[in-house]
This record gives structure tokens, sequence and C-alpha cells, in this order.
């Protein structure tokens, strides 16, 4: 069989009710010369069952299996181990790839041939599949240590993917960000601005109180590697000198648990992260810390309120982006000046 082109990987654990939706819209993509290395870890939902199903209807889903959850880092490495293109499309099983999304990608990295990472823009949905958010397209050429691209839009190459080392599982849950700092040390990282992207707001994966602690640890590291990071830290330092910082048994940042809060926001939830910052929130009085504890305050109170806000807010700065070219346009996550210091492979 003659290699493809690309490779779309899709870790996945326990993706019912959407896994249907997303594996259909990449076996419906204009571009064809693909695989699709789907790796089930730990499911017991009938996810099993249902990847079976589709790889009986289509040759070019590979299927892995482990019997054991991995975790965010750890199977996202796994899947990407097992694709046998250098050209590396990531997908997550709850959201929607437009049908030009592949096509629009290769061609955009034909064109750069420098590009190590190309990311799209995206909508949301929530979990009924109503709309939330538009695609910001204001973000498009800010610099910004957060891209405007998410996870499940970007097509990389798998040879940068190799030099930067791969996810780290001390990043999990924001392991997506760690390699994309990584990969902007020796490589470029572009946007390319169309809406290519449906993914879906949903807090069914973070049930349990065991790991929602867990999460909310993973996010007061990102928040600490993320000002590390704005202060010129080299990526190849972080998270561990976050978790450093923080210490065992550590107080966790107000920033973290408003990044917390914004999921359930956006997912027409009312955020519960008041009770779980209860004797674990670090006391800061600086104006993030202030902002961030009136954000978690309004979103308790008034998800509704703050959801419309916070719309107006990006319909209003894209409508003064104007109208937007469909040219490739280069994620800076931080400016040249910021040289990093530390450590690197």
């Amino acid at each position: 069989m003659p290699q493809p082109t690309v490779s779309v990987v899709m870790p996945v654990h326990n993706a019912l009710p959407y896994l249907d939706e997303s594996v259909e819209s990449i076996l419906r993509q204009s571009f064809t010369d693909f695989e699709f290395v789907i790796g089930d870890n730990g499911s017991i939902d009938g996810t099993s069952a249902r990847l079976q199903h589709w790889a009986q209807r289509d040759s070019r889903i590979r299927l892995l299996h482990n019997p054991h959850r991995l975790g965010p880092a750890r199977s996202s490495n796994w899947v990407v181990e097992h694709a046998r293109c250098d050209l590396i499309a990531r997908m997550d099983a709850d959201d929607v790839a437009h049908p030009e999304r592949l096509l629009r990608q290769v061609r955009a990295m034909a064109r750069q041939p420098d590009a190590s990472l190309i990311g799209t823009l995206f909508d949301t949905i929530d979990e009924t599949g109503r709309p939330v958010r538009p695609p910001g397209f204001f973000r498009v050429g800010r610099v910004s240590p957060t891209p405007a691209f998410c996870h499940p839009t970007i097509l990389l190459r798998r040879s940068a993917f190799d030099r930067a080392g791969g996810y780290r599982s001390a990043a999990d849950y924001w392991e997506d960000t760690d390699l994309y700092w990584r990969l902007a040390e020796s490589g470029r990282l572009f946007v390319l601005p169309e809406n290519l992207m449906t993914v879906r707001h949903s807090t069914s994966s973070s049930r349990g109180d065991e790991r929602l602690i867990r999460v909310d640890e993973a996010v007061d590291d990102f928040c600490r590697s993320l000002s590390a990071y704005r202060s010129g830290c080299s990526p190849f330092d972080l998270p561990r000198a976050a978790q450093r910082a923080g210490g065992s048994r550590r107080k966790l940042l107000p920033l973290s648990f408003a990044y917390r809060a914004a999921l359930p926001v956006w997912a027409g939830k009312r955020p519960d992260v008041a009770r779980r910052m209860y004797g674990r929130i670090e006391p800061r009085f600086d104006m993030q810390s202030l902002m961030a504890a009136a954000s978690i305050l309004w979103g308790t109170l008034a998800p509704r309120s703050m959801r419309w806000f916070l719309l107006a807010m990006i319909r209003l700065r894209n409508a003064r982006m104007g109208p937007v070219s469909s040219e490739l346009v280069e994620w800076l996550p931080r400016r040249v000046s910021a040289a990093p210091h530390g450590n690197q492979p």
C-alpha cells in the first residue's frame, strides 16, 4: 500500500456520544490522501465498538488499543508514534472538522516549506451543538503566548515534532501549548485565518473530584509557566520550574481558577470552582488576581450575562479588524527581544 500524504491522529477515551460526528467529519474531507490513526485508550462506554464499526467501513482507519488510560500527553505521543507520514494532522474526538480543512492546510504547507506547524481558526458549540463562540479573527497576528488556533486544528511536520521532544506528561492538560512554545524555538508556526474547525465546549470530561483537583493543579502549572515564559524562561525548562514554584500541597493562583471557570461559562453552565477554591487559593492582591476573582464571581452569579458580554467583545474586536486575508500569518508567542534563557536539548 502506498504511503499517504497525511496522518490524521486522534487519541480517544470514552468519546461517546460525539465520536461518530467527529470521525465522519474526517472521512468526508475533500482531501482524501490520508490515514486516520485512532488510539482508543481505556474506553469503557462503547467507544471501542463504534470504532470497530467505522474501521470496517473505511480502510483508511488504523485502530490502536490500550486497555489502560494513558493520559493526555502519553496518548497524544502514542498516536503520533504510529503515524507513517511526515505531515501530522491532530483531531479530537468531540470536535468537527470542516470539509476543506485538510485540503487548505496541505496546500498552505506546500506554499510555506519552512513552516513547522499550521493551525486554523475555529468556532465553538456547546454539548447540544448550539453555536456559542465565533472565530477570533482579531487574534491573528498578535504577539501572544496563546495562539489564535487550538490543538485539533494543527497540521505539523513530524520532523519538527520529534526535534521539539513531543508532548510532555509534566504538562498534561496544557500539553499542546507546551509543545507550541518548544516548536517555536527552532521553527516557524503559522495561522491560516480561516474557520476550518468546530470545537465543542464540553464539561463532561472533568467529572470526579480527584480528577478535578488534578486538572486544577495542572492549570495552575500552566499559569505559572505562562508568567515564566513571558519573562524569558526557556520553554525547555518548563513546566517543572512552575511545579517547583508551586511546591507540594501548594496554594493555587486566582488566575488558574478563572481559567477553570471559563469553560463551563462558555458551555452554558454555572462554574463550580468556588467550592474548590476554599482553602486552596493563594491570597494575592495584584490587579491580575483581583480581576480573576471578579470574573469568577461574575461567572458564578450570572454566567449567561458574562457569556453575552464576552461574545459581544469578540464580535466587536472582529468587526474592528475588517476583512481578513486568507494568507498565512506567522504566530509569534513572544517578542524576539524576550530572548530565552535556560537549558535547551
